[in-house]
């Protein structure tokens, strides 16, 4: 069953490490302590990755995915409950997977 292997994956890496999923539109999304973000930004070296459902819960739960694929957590606090539903694919975290991340983002603009 899907749930079961999202506890698995993150039953084999450390708490700081993310793994991913494929999202309904092929978008990666990042899954850490049982919840979804989608990617925000880069900045500093880290994606700034936000809850998947701020759209429509107006959740500000955020985390930092650095490039020694770490996740560094911004503001843990989410206004619902984790997502009961499975997860399609899960994705291992590889140096390639983070390089393409890290690629595929936009750089946040500064304004000074």
């Amino acid at each position: 069953d899907a749930d079961q292997s999202v506890a698995e994956a993150q039953d084999q890496v450390p708490s700081n490490k993310a793994i991913f999923t494929i999202g309904q539109r092929n978008s990666i999304k990042l899954i850490y302590d049982g919840y979804c973000y989608t990617k925000s930004y880069l900045a500093n070296n880290t994606i700034k990755w936000v809850c998947s459902t701020k759209n429509y819960t107006k959740c500000r739960a955020r985390v930092r995915f650095r490039r020694d694929m770490c996740v560094s957590p911004i503001n843990l606090v989410h206004n619902h409950s984790k997502k009961k539903a499975g997860y399609r694919n899960i994705v291992k975290c590889t140096p390639e997977l983070t390089k393409s991340l890290f690629k595929d983002t936009i750089q946040e603009e500064r304004y000074h």
